[in-house]
């Protein structure tokens, strides 16, 4: 498959981000990855993604995620960007 598309991600855990890079190079998905929230908004207008998937588990109880998409909706370059909050901590899904 070569979709050509690119997903980013946001996560701090970097071995985490490989991972799910990995998986998502394999169904032919191209790969952008922020670290932190400060990155998140600048690599979201280098790369045009069209997803980002951001980790709700950030540091802060969910305000660091809150912000970036915060950020990024009222940024008019990458406002119509879709954005998916994920979590890997089943704690945090109840």
């Amino acid at each position: 498959m070569n979709f050509s598309q690119t997903i980013m991600l946001v996560d701090e855990d970097p071995e985490l981000c490989a991972t799910l890079a990995h998986r998502l190079g394999k169904l032919g998905y191209r790969v952008a990855q922020a670290h932190s929230a400060e990155d998140a908004r600048q690599v979201a207008i280098r790369e045009t993604p069209a997803l980002i998937l951001v980790d709700r588990g950030l540091p802060g109880d969910g305000a660091q995620a809150q912000a970036i998409l915060a950020s990024l909706k009222q940024d008019p370059d990458v406002a119509h960007i879709p954005v998916l909050m994920t979590s890997a901590r089943a704690a945090m899904l109840s």
